[in-house]
């Protein structure tokens, strides 16, 4: 018995020992990625360049919201603010994400972080003509450049990031995104009763000067007329991606993910009142989900993301976020909601930039630009149901039942995606990037090519690429 309880003893030892091995081999890899990245000076350029942009980005959030508030005459304008930054989301960033993938290699991101630079300096002429009309046409206007800069900088960062790394550098950049929204209202709220409202303006302008700058100096290849055909033929149409399963469905997830996510963040006050908090304690909730956020996207830049079953990681993360937002409306305890909403952040960061950098990878960079504006537009139609929905549910409901049956979707909807892609029979390599032998591209002509002096409008009429739907690449 004793040597059999020894024997026991040895092999569980050397079972941690194995694990403890294994983990710190994971993190040496990890930590060799970063450094990898690192090494990549225009990279590090642009990801620190965007690091100080998110911070001024959320200055002029605040700033924006006392303005209205002043201006505006009380708590309605700055609702109006709120959703006309929105707007533009949905009425231009399908146009812009096929602009950005139709002009690579274009000046096309540097021009439109200059003219974001332009727009939010222009904030300061409400010093001259206090106008709440003028804050909100100054707020769709830089609205709407951003719909252009915001997939224009993702796909300068993967321009200048080595393919291998992709993971890892849209992970950093979620990191230090996930940064600026903790440090911004911070040092804002602490800024704005000293300078005032225009000096954050101009920092964040300042800011996007300095993402113009960084995102010039990068390599840019140069597209010439071959290599435009080759995006012509191989970028797919909005109609083409959302008629692929997996889009689709990743789409329909996101959607529901947001609900759920903005419907938690709508009764943080609700759930901090309930504690004892007062108003105040929405700040610490929101403090644990970037906690978790910061944590989520350090481990999601581990990977690679090229395998087959790369959306059941995807669809795994989402049922974590359905869970840590449930678990916090259901938590009896302070620290287990924070805990909760740690589980929730964490899990949204690798849900992120697995799927992202997963269809990047499936579809190919010609297409990434449409992936994103169609991923924005989900969280866009998300947020804003979610922010609706659960404060209505919650007076009837409670917040736990609300967050559960908000989560509900999420985690059937994850749970049909994991079943769909593990049920795929897929080659070793899973999805590659496809290039149709022979499309019928309308408006093209008969060798695929644009017309060299077609325009970009003339360009978004004959966009769509009749291809068959999508099927098993093997």
């Amino acid at each position: 018995m004793i040597p059999a309880m020894e024997a026991a003893a040895v092999g569980h030892a050397t079972a941690e020992g194995d694990m403890l091995t294994r983990a710190g081999a994971a993190a040496r890899r990890t930590g060799q990625r970063y450094r990898r990245l690192g090494a990549v000076p225009d990279a590090r350029r642009l990801l620190l360049a965007g690091a100080v942009a998110n911070v001024g980005d959320r200055f002029t959030t605040i700033a924006m919201i006392a303005l209205a508030y002043e201006l505006g005459g009380g708590a309605r304008a700055v609702g109006v603010v709120l959703a006309l930054k929105l707007l533009p989301r949905f009425l231009c960033q399908a146009w812009a994400g096929s602009l950005v993938d139709r002009r690579p290699g274009s000046a096309l991101p540097v021009v439109s972080h200059l003219l974001l630079a332009v727009f939010t300096a222009a904030f300061a002429l409400l010093a001259v003509l206090p106008s709440v009309w003028l804050l909100y046409g100054l707020t769709v206007a830089r609205g709407t450049v951003r719909t252009v800069a915001m997939p224009s900088f993702e796909i300068g960062l993967i321009g200048v990031t080595p393919p291998a790394e992709y993971g890892t550098a849209r992970a950093l950049h979620s990191l230090v995104r996930t940064a600026g929204e903790l440090i911004g209202p911070l040092l804002a709220g602490l800024l704005l009763p000293l300078v005032g409202t225009f000096p954050l303006f101009l920092f964040n302008a300042l800011s996007f000067l300095g993402v113009a700058a960084a995102l010039a100096g990068g390599r840019r290849s140069a597209v010439g007329p071959a290599a435009a055909a080759a995006v012509a033929i191989t970028a797919f149409g909005y109609r083409t991606l959302l008629r692929r399963p997996d889009v689709a469905a990743y789409l329909l997830l996101v959607v529901a993910q947001y609900v759920l996510v903005a419907g938690g963040i709508a009764v943080f006050v609700v759930r901090a009142r309930g504690f004892g908090l007062g108003e105040g304690g929405v700040g610490m909730f929101y403090s644990a989900l970037g906690a978790g956020a910061l944590v989520g996207g350090a481990v999601a830049g581990a990977g690679g993301y090229g395998g087959s079953r790369v959306l059941v990681l995807t669809a795994a993360a989402a049922i974590g976020v359905g869970a840590g937002t449930a678990g916090f409306g259901a938590a009896g305890g302070l620290p287990l909601s924070l805990a909760a909403l740690a589980l929730a952040g964490a899990a949204g960061e690798v849900e992120e930039v697995s799927a992202l950098t997963g269809f990047q990878r499936r579809l190919g960079d010609a297409t990434y630009g449409r992936v994103y504006a169609l991923f924005l537009i989900a969280t866009g139609l998300g947020g804003v149901a979610g922010s609706l929905i659960a404060p209505v549910l919650a007076e009837s409901l409670g917040v736990a039942s609300t967050l559960a049956l908000l989560a509900a979707p999420v985690v059937g909807l994850a749970g049909a995606l994991i079943v769909r892609e593990a049920a795929s029979e897929r080659g070793a390599t899973g999805y590659q990037v496809w290039h149709p032998s022979e499309p019928e591209v309308v408006g093209y002509g008969a060798d695929g090519a644009p017309p060299p002096t077609a325009s970009p409008l003339a360009l978004g009429a004959a966009e769509e690429t009749r291809l068959p739907r999508f099927g098993r690449v093997t």
